[in-house]
Parts: structure tokens; sequence; C-alpha cells
């Protein structure tokens, strides 16, 4: 084997030996990033979540607060941990010891309602009121899960405080809430209008609104 073939072997392999050594140097620095990355956005979350609690204990807590975090809350964990935490973040409200939801009346629903001070002359105001203030939307879009939560504070005030706090809260209270939200969204079908008399028709279009 001549010299110079045995060179061009030699130069071969350092080519081989750099390239590979530049892959692992440029997948490492991928990892470091990924995981400063991860890392970050680990320890921005800790933050919402405890600046969340704090100013929910002291009351300071706004709409712009609440959408920057529901937000992030999103992009992080998916729609379902922001209808989780959505709730959650309602539910510390109506409970709050200091300035949380009473009522002058047995039923909820019969009005006297009082958050913060201001007073509600029924659930629905109250709960338009939460929309608004939980970044205008509601995830679940229906007053059903709002009336279920007033009911159990009313019911049992200790009930809610602990059960935010566990993980069944996300496995199985708030499902339960979608679930009476899709009930309540399915209870009453409409029949084929086109099965129906004129005079039928007119009636249940009537009742639902339609005219």
């Amino acid at each position: 084997m001549s010299g110079n073939f045995k060179l061009e072997i030699a130069n071969h392999q350092k080519m081989i030996d750099e390239l590979f050594a530049e892959q692992a140097k440029k997948q490492q620095a991928e990892a470091d990033q990924a995981r400063l990355k991860a890392e970050s956005n680990h320890q921005t979350m800790l933050f919402l979540e405890r600046f969340m609690d704090a100013s929910i204990r002291v009351g300071s807590l706004n709409s712009s607060q609440v959408e920057l975090y529901l937000t992030q809350i999103r992009k992080a964990y998916g729609d379902q941990a922001t209808i989780c935490k959505y709730v959650s973040v309602v539910t510390r409200l109506l409970t709050h010891d200091f300035y949380g939801v009473e009522s002058n009346t047995f039923r909820p629903g019969n009005g006297g309602l009082i958050f913060k001070g201001e007073s509600y002359k029924d659930s629905k105001e109250l709960y338009e009121y939460f929309v608004s203030f939980m970044a205008d939307f509601d995830p679940l879009d229906s007053q059903v899960w709002f009336d279920h939560i007033l009911t159990q504070v009313f019911s049992d005030p200790t009930f809610l405080p602990a059960e935010v706090k566990r993980e069944e809260w996300r496995t199985r209270f708030v499902p339960k809430l979608q679930e009476l939200v899709e009930e309540a969204n399915n209870s009453v079908s409409l029949p084929d209008l086109d099965s129906l008399t004129t005079e039928d028709s007119f009636l249940i279009q009537s009742l639902m609104g339609g005219f």
C-alpha cells in the first residue's frame, strides 16, 4: 500500500471523525437548549401558580392576569388543563374565607348574592360577572357548572376548598361538571319539524324563541 493511499485513508477517517464530532456537538447543544427551555417553562409555571395563589389570597387578581395565566396554561398543558384551572380559579374566588360569595336567600337561584361586597340579583348575573372577569370567556360555555359550584358552596362550605387541592379535582370533579353540561345541552332535543303540522311547528319554535 502506497504512502499516498494510506494518507488518503487517514484523511478520510479524520473527516468522518470530525463530522461525527460536529454532529454530536450539535445534538448536545440542541439537548442543552431543550433542557434549558423546559426548566425555564417549569420555573415560569411554578411562579404563575404561586402568583395566582397569592393574588387570590389577598383579593388583588384582575382580568388581565387571569388571561395571561390561562393562555400560558393552554400553551403548556392543553385545553382540558385550561378548563380545570379555570374552574379552580372561579371556585377559589367563590369560596374565599374573606370575600367569597354569600347569600341572603336559602337557594342561590333566588337572588340575594353578594361577592366582594357587590350584590347580584341572581346566579345568572353573578355568572356573567365571572365570565367577564375570567378573560371574557367560559371554556364550558354554560351556566350549569357554575350553578353546581354555587350549590356545593352553600350546601357544604368546606367541601370545595379541600377538593380543589386534590388530584381528583382534575380526574373526577371537573369531568363530572363537563358531563352535567353535556347532559343539560342534550336534555331537550327538537323533533323533526318536517314531521309536524304547521301549528305544532309554530308552537315549538315559538317556545324556543324562533319567532
